[in-house]
């Protein structure tokens, strides 16, 4: 299954608390529809961690761990209820995924002046874009005396892989032991899994170019060679060789002919 995202919508407002103690994964303003894994917690540290929800989109599904007094929802064009609700912490993954659909994390304070009612009748808003359903729940959501954050995750399209089987499609839709840990741990063995894809890959790529250059002729580096010790300057040639005994016979033929000269001469 490869789900698609279109780009993700974020809330983080500080509501009237003096500071801001909500927690979003990834920062505001930094989401891509490439990321495949979503957070909002409440605060302040490490009471964080005792309330949360994760999102992470995985081959088969989303898989969604919820910690204390966040909640998830899982809203489709056409239904007047959510597909999907938290009751309390659940760790477990969705695979009934459409094109269409909308997957909110909310902390808690989203959910002060917003009701259930109010979010579906938002969401389903066929006129809106994302971004005015997300300036609507702003609206809503302006006078909570909470820090409130939200993720607001829009399914572009979702594919079945060639290569998946039946009995893939099939197994998740179980709720699992609860471990808070659990989706960020997958993420981030997953997240490893395709960084070792890439430096695979990258080496296979320099070998294929290490080659391509040692198949091309090198130029000869004269100084480089003689600095290596690969020429030797004391080492003489065969072709020297044989033009020093050339002129040595012709130096001798000539000292004789002046001999042979000079005695004639004194005769």
């Amino acid at each position: 299954m490869k789900i698609t995202l279109n780009r993700p919508l974020c809330i983080h407002d500080i509501g009237h608390r003096p500071m801001q103690q909500d927690y979003v994964i990834p920062a505001l303003g930094e989401a891509r529809s490439s990321d495949r894994h979503f957070m909002v917690a409440e605060g302040p540290l490490p009471e964080v961690y005792y309330h949360k929800a994760s999102l992470t989109v995985m081959p088969y599904g989303m898989r969604i761990c919820i910690v204390g007094k966040c909640r998830v929802f899982q809203i489709r064009p056409g239904y007047d209820e959510p597909i999907y609700v938290n009751d309390g912490e659940e760790n477990l993954v969705i695979n009934d995924i459409q094109h269409g659909d909308w997957f909110l994390l909310m902390t808690d304070g989203m959910c002060e002046s917003l009701s259930i009612e109010d979010l579906v009748a938002i969401i389903n808003r066929p006129d809106w874009t994302g971004e005015h359903k997300r300036d609507a729940l702003l609206d809503y959501t302006s006078e909570c005396q909470d820090n409130h954050s939200a993720y607001m995750l829009h399914v572009r399209s979702v594919e079945e892989e060639e290569d998946y089987t039946e009995t893939q499609k099939e197994a998740p839709k179980v709720i699992e032991p609860l471990d808070s840990t659990s989706a960020d741990k997958e993420t981030e063995d997953h997240d490893k899994g395709v960084a070792n894809e890439d430096q695979s890959a990258q080496r296979e790529e320099e070998k294929t170019e290490m080659k391509h250059q040692s198949s091309k002729l090198q130029p000869v580096n004269i100084s480089t060679d003689i600095q290596d010790g690969n020429i030797d300057l004391n080492t003489k040639s065969s072709m020297f060789d044989l033009s020093a005994k050339t002129f040595f016979v012709v130096i001798g033929i000539a000292y004789l002919l002046a001999l042979i000269i000079g005695f004639i001469v004194g005769l």
